[in-house]
């Protein structure tokens, strides 16, 4: 073999190299069929999402669409590979609707909160054997509904905040899974205890700090934002992000100048204050001036 053939098949071994290297960091790619599955989720308002960056799990959203008919689009999350999140909280989702999830094995958080799911609905979860979270606050359900959770062994966290589901219902689920954690909401004690005069305290606002606001106000999937902008907020949660927005503009950036942390803090609590006060400019202003992207590559 002369030496360019020995050079040039060592170059051709190097690119078959970078090549496997590249396509084992290669994000999964989704067939035309999966393709279209999302874009009928996003139609109507939802979002598919990749669990984490290095995962092929897929959270898919609803939570956040205002529309009405998800009955005809929950379909759609059947034809994509490894939904393991599933959220439907305040949608108008009906126990017909929940026929069309019985074939997601790999579901293993369901929010279901604040819908019109009956004991009906609760027939067609029977088989997500890997159901490790279910949140149903605010549903029609009772005993003989969560009765039928009984065959999910993994299930770990249970939330019934609001429902028909009585101490002794709750208690008899518990028995039949072990490690079972479940949330009825608070309840008025049978006995009244007696009444202790608390201190009132209340947080200092210098205890708060801009990395603490973040998380608070703007983290995860149900933050006060995440709400306000899918005007789902009360007056109580929007006073309360117009405060966090409020204390931070008093507060010092790792870097960056004065002037554009006091105009960056500013849109926000404008923005903000726009939207306690019911005017509708303040949506589209509350998304501009929450862009955590031109923020965070000025000043964190």
């Amino acid at each position: 073999m002369t030496k360019t053939r020995i050079v040039a098949t060592l170059v051709l071994v190097a690119m078959v190299g970078i090549v496997i290297a590249a396509d084992e960091k290669q994000d999964v790619k989704f067939n035309a069929a999966q393709q279209a599955a999302i874009d009928k989720i996003q139609e109507h308002g939802g979002l598919v999402l990749r669990v984490a960056a290095n995962s092929a799990d897929l959270d898919v959203l609803f939570n956040l669409s205002s529309k009405e008919g998800t009955d005809g689009v929950i379909g759609q999350v059947k034809a994509l590979p490894g939904v393991t999140k599933l959220n439907l909280a305040g949608t108008d989702i009906t126990d017909k609707g929940l026929a069309e999830i019985a074939g997601l094995k790999d579901l293993t958080h369901l929010h279901l909160e604040k819908t019109k799911i009956t004991n009906a609905g609760l027939a067609h979860l029977k088989g997500l054997d890997k159901l490790e979270y279910l949140n149903l606050y605010g549903t029609g359900v009772d005993d003989a509904g969560i009765a039928q959770l009984k065959g999910l062994k993994n299930l770990k966290k249970l939330y019934l905040w609001q429902t028909k589901v009585t101490e002794k219902g709750a208690e008899d689920l518990g028995k039949a899974i072990a490690g079972l954690y479940i949330n009825r909401g608070w309840e008025e004690p049978k006995v009244a205890p007696k009444e202790v005069e608390q201190p009132k305290t209340e947080p200092k606002e210098e205890e708060l700090t801009i990395a603490v606001i973040m998380q608070k106000a703007h983290k995860g999937n149900d933050t006060p934002l995440t709400r306000a902008l899918a005007k789902k907020s009360n007056p109580n949660e929007l006073k309360e992000l117009l405060g966090f927005y409020q204390a931070m503009a008093k507060m010092k950036p790792k870097k960056g100048d004065e002037k554009s942390w006091k105009e960056k803090t500013a849109a926000l609590i404008g923005a903000c204050e726009l939207v306690v006060k019911g005017d509708d400019k303040g949506i589209a202003a509350l998304k501009a001036a929450s862009d955590c992207k031109a923020c965070h590559s000025v000043h964190k």
